[in-house]
């Protein structure tokens, strides 16, 4: 049985860009572009540099524009980091429904009262809707150098003819990196990135990690982390050169199980059967994003349930996917370091 401690996602997983199967929001709000161009309000401490904005982004474009924009519009983890780190946009679109009253953990602290939404989830962002409210800049990931995270294929190819793009480079290969890209970010966009609640967010970021390298050199509890396709047909081992947390929490002194056998990639795929070869983690961190979708039928698969890490109660939420700021990820490492604290060896 998984241990729940934070918001779990009923969604699917991203990693292979499976849609969700959550309804569009419409867009709410004034859309008036002229309105929206007055609007160069924000967060407290927000306030758009005078002059120009550039930036080289994840595709190696540069992106010029002769005035810091006011009206930013960005995919919901991105808007969520930079959020964290004190820049509020205006719009958005990605993750955004609600999971038993309460808005997933990708979209972290965004207040969907304060922003004009495009979409709820992946392959339903309202294109027109979203031009229409005249964003001087739109922000998304990408993890191939060339297109949009969330916007693909055609639709890229509309918003980037109907403003301008900015595609942030998601290959990190650890957490501190990460949050730093947002935070630059933020801060050139206007934010105060010098503020005593980012310093103590930061702090406590650094103490989770402290923590979690105190209890793994002392207890060598072996980890796995885990997820899972929608009907449990089919595991994923996590590669820790993959994925940033896995990186940081590496460096930090945690020993991660790696996948057994396979190409590097971001996941080992197994069948149910070949679970017991991964009977040596004493701890299992299992994606959060399909943990809604498996937590019944994975009761019902004995090579699952068999598991001295399942057997234990040491199964516990991975946040993949959450929003690269220090006050998340303070908090995920520190429900880490809590989990680590409790748990034993196991046979």
């Amino acid at each position: 049985m998984i241990r729940a401690h934070r918001r779990t996602l009923r969604g699917a997983l991203a990693a292979t860009a499976l849609t969700a199967t959550f309804a569009l929001t419409a867009c709410s709000g004034d859309t008036d572009p002229d309105a929206r161009a007055e609007d160069t309000g924000g967060a407290e401490g927000q306030t758009a540099p005078e002059g120009p904005f550039t930036y080289e982004d994840g595709r190696g474009h540069t992106v010029e524009l002769e005035q810091t924009p006011t009206n930013v519009v960005a995919q919901s983890s991105v808007a969520a980091a930079l959020w964290d780190a004190g820049y509020q946009v205006d719009g958005v679109y990605g993750e955004l429904a609600e999971v038993d009253g309460e808005l997933n953990f990708q979209a972290g602290n965004i207040d969907l009262s304060q922003v004009e939404v495009y979409g709820e989830t992946y392959g339903e962002l309202d294109v027109e809707q979203l031009l229409v409210s005249a964003p001087e800049l739109v922000i998304d990931y990408t993890f191939d150098g060339k297109g949009l995270w969330y916007i693909p294929g055609k639709q890229g190819k509309t918003v980037d003819e109907g403003t301008e793009t900015l595609a942030i480079d998601g290959n990190y290969t650890d957490t501190d990196t990460a949050i730093e890209s947002f935070v630059d970010l933020a801060r050139a966009l206007g934010a105060d990135t010098e503020s005593a609640d980012l310093q103590a967010d930061k702090e406590a970021y650094d103490a989770a990690l402290e923590e979690i390298g105190t209890i793994s050199g002392e207890s060598d509890l072996q980890v796995a982390f885990v997820s899972a396709d929608a009907d449990a047909a089919s595991f994923y081992i996590a590669n820790q050169d993959f994925f940033p947390e896995m990186g940081t929490l590496a460096e930090a002194g945690l020993d991660i199980v790696e996948p057994k056998t396979g190409k590097p990639m971001h996941f080992h795929a197994i069948s149910p059967e070949q679970l017991p070869d991964y009977a040596d983690a004493d701890v299992i961190l299992f994606d959060a994003r399909t943990y809604g979708l498996l937590a019944d039928k994975l009761e019902t698969i004995d090579t699952w349930t068999s598991l001295p890490a399942v057997e234990a109660g040491q199964v516990y939420e991975w946040y993949a996917a959450a929003p690269y700021s220090y006050e998340q990820y303070a908090g995920i490492y520190q429900e880490v370091a809590d989990h680590l604290a409790e748990a034993q060896p196991v046979d």
